[in-house]
């Protein structure tokens, strides 16, 4: 039996382990981080190029090679949007005012998106970029705001009553 005093030390716990997926994701090396948005890539390629899987090989890698920069920017983007939910969720679970949970979310995936860039920066083919803490922030901010819209639909919107 789940005690819902237990349930925000649950969600702190599934931040925590997103936190951890994040710095995993950041600890690869330039091959390792390569090869697995290289291999989204292709496979989002192949969906939406028409016979792709006909193409000559040189010709599929510059098919991914095109996205693959939008799908690790992306990638960017979608974790921090996780994670700005997750944090938002975790925070609210606490009396403060909005101003501030919005604030503690703020801070702590801003230093989680700039702690993630530095760390990158101590692995092989590996840089830190400003920009990826820009889209990070840009993804946490859609998580909140997509935090408050699920928040909306399941307080004010009425479920149909059945008739019988």
């Amino acid at each position: 039996m789940t005690s819902s005093k237990h349930f925000p030390k649950i969600i702190w716990l599934v931040i925590v382990l997103w936190m951890t997926l994040i710095f995993l994701f950041s600890s690869q090396v330039n091959d390792d981080s390569q090869h697995l948005s290289r291999g989204l890539s292709r496979a989002i390629t192949g969906w939406i190029v028409a016979d792709f899987d006909n193409f000559p090989a040189a010709e599929q890698d510059i098919h991914v090679e095109n996205i693959n920069l939008a799908v690790r920017k992306t990638a960017h983007f979608f974790i921090y949007m996780v994670l700005g939910s997750l944090l938002l969720f975790g925070v609210s679970s606490f009396p403060l005012s909005v101003r501030l949970q919005w604030f503690i979310v703020l801070a702590l995936g801003v230093v989680c998106a700039a702690a993630d860039e530095y760390n990158q920066t101590f692995r092989s083919g590996r840089t830190g970029q400003p920009k990826d803490v820009l889209i990070d922030v840009c993804g946490l901010l859609t998580g909140c705001m997509l935090y408050y819209l699920f928040r909306f639909i399941i307080k004010y919107v009425k479920k149909p009553e059945v008739e019988q």
